[in-house]
């Protein structure tokens, strides 16, 4: 199962089935918190405007994970201000925001393929700064990030209150 996933730029096509996985994953879990669905319309936007998806698809050509990466907007709450960055390398930012791989296809390392494939696209080499969040109460999660190079910069209250650790990566050192 695992050696058949192949990788790759999903398309505004695919939101829909991005959108399933999601509701698919979160609605799977004990612990509701320890994950956010994002709506559609977001989705689509990070598909062709402010942000890239990368999918990750079965032989049959089914989605069976993502990673969206949204590229935010130069404001008071960009996650630049936990790392004292100056606003000038605000532009310089990505947040891999949301990933997810459906329970059946976990333990492949699906999580950290992803996020691999994405920091190795063309379109990423302009994004030197790389931050995510991820609940404290998610170690699968949290580790994975840690074994890509990110380090825990603080902790906060995200996405209406929910705990989460702020994760850097700079890229380029």
């Amino acid at each position: 199962m695992g050696a058949k996933i192949n990788i790759q730029r999903a398309s505004r096509k695919d939101a829909k089935d991005i959108h399933e996985v999601m509701k698919r994953v979160h609605a799977q879990m004990d612990r509701k918190d320890l994950y956010v669905v994002d709506d559609l319309p977001y989705i689509e936007e990070c598909t062709k405007n402010h942000g890239m998806v990368y999918k990750a698809v079965d032989l049959d050509g089914s989605i069976v994970g993502f990673l969206i990466v949204y590229v935010p907007q130069e404001d008071d709450g960009h996650m630049g201000k936990y790392v004292n960055m100056e606003k000038e390398e605000y532009h310089k930012t990505a947040y891999m925001d949301s990933i997810a791989v459906l329970p059946e296809y976990r333990g492949y390392e699906l999580q950290k393929k992803l996020l691999s494939y994405a920091e190795e696209q063309e379109e990423m080499r302009m994004y030197r700064h790389l931050f995510a969040t991820v609940s404290p109460d998610n170690p699968y999660s949290l580790h994975n990030f840690l074994s890509m190079g990110y380090e825990i910069v603080c902790r906060d209250r995200k996405y209406g209150g929910l705990e989460r650790y702020i994760l850097y990566k700079n890229q380029f050192q």
